[in-house]
């Protein structure tokens, strides 16, 4: 999306530059430009906390373990309006997830003492299911037919969730697009540090 796209013209605008910016001028900078555009200069996996502009990258070791898992993105051919989800979660008065039980979450993945899937979670959820009732009845059936635990990206439009080696993936994309429309964007990644 847009954060991705501005890092890429900074690092494009960057090595054009007679002088280039160092790594921590360039984490400034976009920290400025967007909440998780700092995301975007990490090598590998990284895992952020603020508004998104703090960042660090996982372990070598927890790198190594994203390697070769499978994703499913899916999305809707709409898009969700990010203040508007936010503005939802605080007129609901919701409470995000303190930062101490997120760091523990990904503390115990990095430590290997957890599944992937048991660290991930978006307080925005509810919010966004609220106001676009189609999420979380596909997200439900996901979960009951094929044992994914699908997730919002962020504020959403774009969904994800990690596959096992068994699941059948054509009968999830087609029960996605039954669900959501032929429209829907589907795919399948493989994640390569």
């Amino acid at each position: 999306g847009g954060s991705s796209d501005a890092i890429a013209t900074l690092r494009g605008l960057n090595s054009w530059r007679e002088n280039p910016l160092n790594q921590e001028e360039l984490m400034e900078i976009a920290s400025r430009l967007g909440s998780d555009c700092a995301s975007f200069l990490i090598e590998g996996a990284c895992v952020a906390s603020g508004r998104g502009e703090t960042v660090r990258p996982l372990s070598e070791e927890a790198n190594g373990r994203l390697e070769g898992k499978r994703l499913l993105l899916f999305k809707p051919a709409l898009g969700f309006s990010t203040e508007g989800v936010y503005r939802a979660m605080s007129e609901r008065q919701e409470v995000f997830s303190s930062r101490k039980d997120a760091d523990r979450r990904i503390q115990a993945w990095e430590d290997d003492k957890v599944d992937l899937e048991d660290c991930l979670g978006n307080d925005l959820e509810r919010a966004v299911s609220d106001k676009y009732y189609f999420v979380r009845p596909l997200f439900e059936t996901l979960s009951e037919r094929f044992g994914l635990r699908p997730i919002l990206s962020g504020s959403g439009s774009c969904c994800f969730a990690v596959l096992d080696d068994g699941c059948p993936v054509e009968r999830v994309v087609q029960y996605v697009k039954e669900a959501w429309g032929e429209e829907t964007f589907v795919a399948e990644h493989v994640i390569r540090s």
